[in-house]
């Protein structure tokens, strides 16, 4: 049986509450080993805390985290945090409502089946959690260069990931791309390319005259597709674009923005624009997901695997939504 089977075993046959039925599920799956006197520990969850708070199978689920991620000591873990923020945004997302019992018990509530809904969205949404991987800064650098080295050439590699930007999002017209020096840019030069072929009217917007090797190659595509280019200035208006692309820092940023990067950070927050942000959102640490001034994004594409600045610090305020896009990376831990 799956894990959806084994709670619905629990919650019907066994007539467990959904914090108790979602506990023994996982804990039959997963082999956590804990005893039927332990499991007794989450009967207060039902109900929302018996008070309508939050929901059972929501404390049921971060208990299985808890004890899939933890050794000894929360504070220790650098997975736990990332880990339950995933959760939490993959539940609330599937029953269109917070984490809150009385609030999801109207929209998912039915005499018939009582909670079965909400537990098994937390069970989904668990699941996924799990099965989803969420690594470091450090880690996707060693796993990039592994894959490089032994699989997959870098060349091809960004275009994989300048395809899944330009395939993750519905564009609307007109575009900037707004591109640094680092192959975050190499990635936006490739979505312009591919906007170009597909007649979406876009104007790659350079902050540097540097690039990357592979950006380069990707940048000189460009020009001979006919794609617009613009050097950045302070009269450069993002107002005027539909969408903007923020390309312009990647996930191994660190320290604090300055300069023209901050005015341009600005100018893309106040435009009103449809932001989709390459990779994690420019000012954003890729391990702590910290950062005095970010892009706030529509949409931000994960490249290879979720980090953990996608869901720590900032990132619940900085990206309203976030989706990741496997380009063939192999994880290298």
């Amino acid at each position: 049986m799956n894990l959806r089977e084994k709670l619905e075993k629990y919650y019907f046959e066994g007539n467990y509450n959904c914090a108790e039925s979602l506990l023994r599920a996982a804990n039959d799956h997963y082999g956590l080993g804990i005893t039927d006197t332990d499991m007794i520990m989450a009967a207060g969850f039902g109900a929302g805390i018996q008070t309508g708070s939050t929901c059972g199978a929501v404390l049921a689920a971060v208990s299985v985290l808890s004890l899939l991620y933890v050794k000894e000591k929360a504070h220790e873990s650098t997975d736990i945090k990332p880990k339950v923020n995933m959760f939490i945004q993959l539940f609330t997302e599937k029953v269109r409502s917070t984490t809150m019992c009385r609030d999801i018990r109207p929209l998912m509530f039915c005499p018939e089946s009582r909670c079965l809904l909400t537990v098994q969205a937390a069970c989904d949404a668990l699941e996924e959690t799990v099965r989803e991987p969420i690594i470091s800064v450090d880690v996707m650098r060693r796993s990039d260069a592994w894959t490089i080295e032994n699989q997959i050439p870098s060349k091809e590699l960004m275009r994989r990931a300048g395809q899944a930007i330009f395939n993750a999002a519905e564009w609307k017209a007109p575009v900037a791309v707004v591109c640094g020096k680092g192959n975050n840019a190499g990635d936006g030069y490739v979505a312009a390319a591919l906007m170009k072929d597909a007649g979406i009217d876009c104007s790659v917007i350079l902050i540097s005259d540097d690039f990357s090797e592979d950006g380069k190659y990707y940048y000189e595509k460009c020009l001979e597709k006919g794609v617009k280019v613009e050097k950045y200035s302070p009269e450069t208006d993002f107002g005027k674009y539909g969408s903007v692309l923020d390309c312009l820092l990647g996930t191994g940023f660190r320290g604090e923005v300055r300069g023209t990067m901050k005015d341009v950070i600005g100018k893309i927050n106040d435009s009103g624009a449809y932001v989709v942000s390459a990779d994690i959102n420019s000012g954003l640490n890729g391990d702590t997901g910290e950062g005095s001034i970010y892009v706030d994004s529509d949409l931000t594409v994960s490249i290879g695997y979720y980090k953990y600045g996608h869901f720590t610090g900032e990132s619940g305020k900085a990206m309203k939504a976030k989706v990741n896009a496997d380009i063939g990376i192999r994880l290298i831990r």
